[in-house]
Protein backbone atom coordinates (compact mmCIF):
# COMPACT_ATOMS: atom_id res chain seq x y z
CA UNK A 1 0.00 0.00 0.00
CA UNK A 2 2.87 2.37 0.76
CA UNK A 3 4.33 1.66 -2.68
CA UNK A 4 1.04 2.61 -4.33
CA UNK A 5 0.91 5.90 -2.38
CA UNK A 6 4.50 6.75 -3.30
CA UNK A 7 3.78 5.91 -6.96
CA UNK A 8 0.65 8.12 -6.94
CA UNK A 9 2.52 11.03 -5.34
CA UNK A 10 5.37 10.63 -7.86
CA UNK A 11 2.82 10.67 -10.71
CA UNK A 12 1.14 13.84 -9.35
CA UNK A 13 4.53 15.55 -8.95
CA UNK A 14 5.48 14.55 -12.51
CA UNK A 15 2.20 15.90 -13.95
CA UNK A 16 2.62 19.13 -11.95
CA UNK A 17 6.18 19.55 -13.25
CA UNK A 18 5.06 18.99 -16.84
CA UNK A 19 2.27 21.54 -16.30
CA UNK A 20 4.77 24.11 -14.99
CA UNK A 21 6.99 23.61 -18.06
CA UNK A 22 4.00 23.97 -20.36
CA UNK A 23 2.87 27.18 -18.63
CA UNK A 24 6.39 28.63 -18.98
CA UNK A 25 6.48 27.81 -22.69
CA UNK A 26 3.00 29.24 -23.25
CA UNK A 27 3.99 32.42 -21.45
CA UNK A 28 6.98 32.82 -23.77
CA UNK A 29 4.77 32.16 -26.80
CA UNK A 30 2.25 34.77 -25.65
CA UNK A 31 5.04 37.35 -25.27
CA UNK A 32 6.21 36.56 -28.81
CA UNK A 33 2.66 36.92 -30.14
CA UNK A 34 2.30 40.29 -28.41
CA UNK A 35 5.59 41.48 -29.92
CA UNK A 36 4.58 40.30 -33.38
CA UNK A 37 1.21 42.01 -33.08
CA UNK A 38 2.92 45.27 -32.20
CA UNK A 39 5.28 44.94 -35.17
CA UNK A 40 2.35 44.25 -37.51
CA UNK A 41 0.45 47.28 -36.15
CA UNK A 42 3.47 49.54 -36.73
CA UNK A 43 3.90 48.13 -40.24
CA UNK A 44 0.24 48.84 -41.03
CA UNK A 45 0.57 52.43 -39.75
CA UNK A 46 3.67 52.96 -41.90
CA UNK A 47 1.87 51.49 -44.91
CA UNK A 48 -1.10 53.83 -44.38
CA UNK A 49 1.22 56.84 -44.11
CA UNK A 50 3.00 55.76 -47.30
CA UNK A 51 -0.34 55.39 -49.13
CA UNK A 52 -1.43 58.85 -47.97
CA UNK A 53 1.83 60.40 -49.13
CA UNK A 54 1.60 58.67 -52.50
CA UNK A 55 -2.01 59.86 -52.93
CA UNK A 56 -0.99 63.44 -52.12
CA UNK A 57 1.86 63.29 -54.62
CA UNK A 58 -0.42 61.88 -57.32
CA UNK A 59 -2.99 64.61 -56.65
CA UNK A 60 -0.35 67.34 -56.92
CA UNK A 61 1.27 65.97 -60.09
CA UNK A 62 -1.19 67.45 -62.66
CA UNK A 63 -0.85 70.97 -61.20
CA UNK A 64 2.92 70.58 -61.18
CA UNK A 65 2.97 69.50 -64.82
CA UNK A 66 0.69 72.40 -65.81
CA UNK A 67 3.07 74.90 -64.19
CA UNK A 68 6.03 73.11 -65.72
CA UNK A 69 4.57 73.43 -69.23
CA UNK A 70 3.79 77.13 -68.68
CA UNK A 71 7.37 77.69 -67.54
CA UNK A 72 8.71 75.65 -70.44
CA UNK A 73 6.74 77.74 -72.96
CA UNK A 74 7.88 80.93 -71.27
CA UNK A 75 11.50 79.80 -71.45
CA UNK A 76 11.09 78.96 -75.14
CA UNK A 77 9.70 82.46 -75.71
CA UNK A 78 12.60 83.95 -73.80
CA UNK A 79 15.10 81.89 -75.79
CA UNK A 80 13.50 83.06 -79.03
CA UNK A 81 13.76 86.69 -77.97
CA UNK A 82 17.37 86.28 -76.91
CA UNK A 83 18.23 84.66 -80.23
CA UNK A 84 16.39 87.42 -82.10
CA UNK A 85 18.32 90.03 -80.13
CA UNK A 86 15.23 91.67 -78.77
CA UNK A 87 15.57 94.73 -76.52
CA UNK A 88 12.82 93.27 -74.37
CA UNK A 89 15.03 90.49 -72.96
CA UNK A 90 14.86 91.73 -69.37
CA UNK A 91 11.11 92.13 -69.48
CA UNK A 92 10.71 88.61 -70.83
CA UNK A 93 12.98 87.24 -68.14
CA UNK A 94 10.96 88.97 -65.47
CA UNK A 95 7.78 87.55 -66.96
CA UNK A 96 9.23 84.02 -66.89
CA UNK A 97 10.27 84.48 -63.28
CA UNK A 98 6.79 85.69 -62.32
CA UNK A 99 5.20 82.68 -64.00
CA UNK A 100 7.54 80.30 -62.23
CA UNK A 101 6.75 81.81 -58.83
CA UNK A 102 2.95 81.74 -59.22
Amino acid sequence: MLAWNVTAIAFVVMVGGIGELAVGQLDGAMDAITGNGSAIRHQMQADQAHDALRAAARAAYPAFMERFHVLEKSMETLSGRIEAGSDDTRAAGGHAARLALQ
